[in-house]
């Protein structure tokens, strides 16, 4: 009996073994309730996984429960609108709701009528590669940031098993607005754009390239020089094609996402200007996930463009996978860098460039140069198969005012003239006020020349030693400032007084935004001196540029003049007040002085004064610190998600 006993258990316990594996290697359960059959009920979450990744194993299931219980909330919250997208691209289906049962674990749809079976299949795959999609995303190391393998519990580089923190608004869906903009859109190829004008700026000097208005230039083009830049218009009809036969459907499903930056990381589009190499140093050590803008029609013509790579129907048109090559910076070293461009053609690497007005004066000489330093990165990582190791890459720009499309096929030497460009970028960006930044690129370069096993143990102590450098520096640039505040009314005293107070600022938030930095002590220490030391001369400063101002309309409307040199005195002054503003991080008293200086440009015209003539633009922003992290706002405080833990 005891026998027969222990036979009947092993029977049991093979068959419920039998039935588990069954399950997890066909999970979708699809049952309709008998009461009701306008319901549909899928098992949560094995019903919910695409098909185009394996089954997950039951410990990947278990050690990842509370970020699928977080993600089934997610796709069933009012704020993610899923049921109001579903009804959107699937019109025909007609669905009132989507719920979840955390204790069932079962989610349930439910429709006015029963659909027909082809239009509810089409429904639940779109269900299935939306909630993949969300728990992909989130497949991220907490420590090193790097994609952790569907499947898997721990991360392959450094065996880490938290993930990282990802807000809900990471990815969404275009709005029907920017969708249907995009849709309606005819795109032909630019009439008038001349790839020769793009040549003559590429292959220009500095002084003359400053000069020159992009492809809007008047007069016949200097001739271009051998292997120069050409038009395709082969891409150019290709992509205008596919974007133009298009279905709303397919606008309306691209998942828009935000971006990763990685701490102790150096991309392609660093390199492109000195303000990204600099910004290096203040954001060493600041790892940052933003949200996506689902606004942006530029952020949906990216993600067509994978899709149209991964289709198998555009044939000549690919995804691009991020790939890595060793980059020589002369006296800055050398350093491994990655590229990704977004998708290739004919196995050529592409970067789609969108801009907001026409092709003719949207892609402006400044821009046409940077775009040429990227492309040049993606012309190395991707070049592999050429027989110089240095492939041509094709530079795509669209015109979201009307749709203009060019294609220009960048040749190989467009990477010989980049090597000298970085070079020259990085001697500009670390000389002068910022010579103390240079230490933070050679140790990044130290950092990212070691061996990947080695740099997983390295990093911690790596990024403590950078964080004391930059409180450091933050403290001795800040007193260096503050000392040339006597000398503020003058230009080079001024000069240093913001920049490198600015630069004080930069070092010690670390790129954190305003509710990040003020919960560390060196950085809200090190603001409010700013803040106490600056005061009296902001006072002074915003009633000089307000008397100054006043009496220059007061002299103008008893019938005198206003002298060029008044008037650029009033701005400058106005200047200095916008940046003490900033750094009292009073977003009100700022959004007066930018009226202020609105009002005077307005003022000025009545006068029959250039603004831009006695004060270039770009001389207002000389003693501007730049945008400041928190205009971002503290509202991104309510945004903050838990970090999930597996296990």
């Amino acid at each position: 009996t005891t026998a027969s006993s222990a036979m009947k258990k092993k029977r049991m316990n093979k068959k419920k073994k039998s039935a588990s594996t069954q399950s997890a290697r066909t999970p979708t359960q699809i049952t309709t309730s008998k009461q009701n059959p306008h319901v549909v009920r899928l098992d949560f979450p094995k019903s919910l996984f695409s098909s185009s990744i394996p089954p997950l194993p039951p410990q990947t299931l278990s050690a990842h429960s509370t970020l699928l219980t977080h993600l089934g909330s997610i796709m069933t919250s009012p704020k993610s609108k899923l049921a109001q997208y579903l009804r959107v691209i699937h019109p025909t289906v007609p669905l009132t709701s989507v719920s979840l049962s955390q204790q069932s674990k079962v989610l349930t749809l439910t429709f006015t009528e029963r659909p027909p079976q082809e239009a509810l299949d089409d429904l639940i795959a779109s269900i299935k590669k939306h909630f993949t999609s969300l728990y992909q995303e989130r497949l991220v190391c907490s420590f090193c940031m790097t994609r952790i393998v569907t499947g898997q519990v721990r991360c392959g580089d450094c065996g880490n098993n938290r993930l990282l923190q990802v807000p809900d608004t990471f990815s969404s869906y275009p709005t029907a607005n920017v969708a249907g903009k995009i849709h309606r859109r005819t795109h032909r190829p630019c009439a008038d754009a001349q790839a020769s004008r793009v040549a003559s700026i590429l292959t220009a000097a500095d002084d003359v390239s400053k000069r020159m208005a992009g492809l809007s230039l008047s007069g016949s083009p200097p001739p271009p020089p051998p292997s120069a830049v050409r038009r395709r218009p082969d891409v150019e009809a290709s992509y205008c094609s596919i974007m133009n036969g298009l279905p709303m459907k397919t606008v309306l499903r691209q998942r828009v996402k935000g971006y990763k930056r990685r701490p102790l990381s150096l991309s392609a589009s660093k390199v492109t200007s000195v303000e990204h190499l600099r910004e290096l140093a203040y954001e060493f050590c600041e790892a940052r996930v933003m949200s996506a803008d689902t606004k942006r029609e530029s952020a949906v013509y990216d993600t067509l463009l994978d899709e149209i790579g991964a289709a198998d129907e555009f044939v000549d048109w690919g995804r691009a996978d991020g790939r890595e090559a060793t980059f020589d910076f002369g006296e800055f070293g050398t350093v491994p860098m990655r590229g990704s461009p977004d998708g290739t053609y004919k196995s050529l690497p592409v970067e789609l460039k969108t801009v907001v007005s026409s092709i003719r004066h949207g892609a402006s000489s400044e821009k046409i140069r940077s775009w040429a330093l990227q492309v040049a990165s993606y012309q190395k990582t991707h070049g592999s198969g050429s027989a110089s190791g240095i492939t041509p890459a094709i530079l795509l720009v669209v015109s979201i005012k009307d749709g203009d499309v060019l294609a220009l096929e960048i040749p190989p030497s467009n990477h010989e003239r980049a090597c000298v460009a970085w070079r020259r970028n990085l001697a500009i960006a670390y000389g002068g006020n910022h010579a103390f930044a240079l230490r933070y690129w050679k140790e990044l370069i130290r950092y990212l020349n070691l061996p990947r096993r080695v740099q997983v143990k390295k990093r911690v102590e790596t990024l403590r030693s950078v964080a004391s450098w930059q409180n450091q520096d933050a403290v001795r640039l800040t007193e260096e400032g503050l000392a040339c505040m006597s000398g503020v009314w003058e230009r080079e005293g001024a000069a240093a007084f913001v920049s490198k107070i600015g630069a004080g600022r930069k070092l010690v938030k670390k790129g954190m935004r305003g509710w990040e930095w003020k919960r560390d002590r060196h950085a809200r220490a090190l603001i409010n001196r700013i803040k106490a030391e600056t005061r009296e001369l902001f006072e002074r400063s915003m009633a000089l540029a307000v008397s100054g101002f006043e009496g220059a309309k007061k002299k103008s409307s008893e019938g005198g003049s206003v002298a060029n040199v008044e008037l650029k005195a009033i701005l400058q002054t106005f200047a200095l007040v916008r940046v003490l503003a900033q750094w009292r991080e009073n977003k009100k008293e700022v959004s007066i002085v930018d009226a202020a200086i609105e009002d005077i440009k307005k003022q000025a015209k009545s006068w029959k004064i250039s603004v831009e003539a006695i004060l270039p633009a770009d001389v207002l922003l000389e003693w501007d610190d730049g945008k400041d992290e928190d205009e971002e706002g503290d509202a991104e405080e309510e945004e903050e998600q838990i970090v999930f833990q597996a296990g």
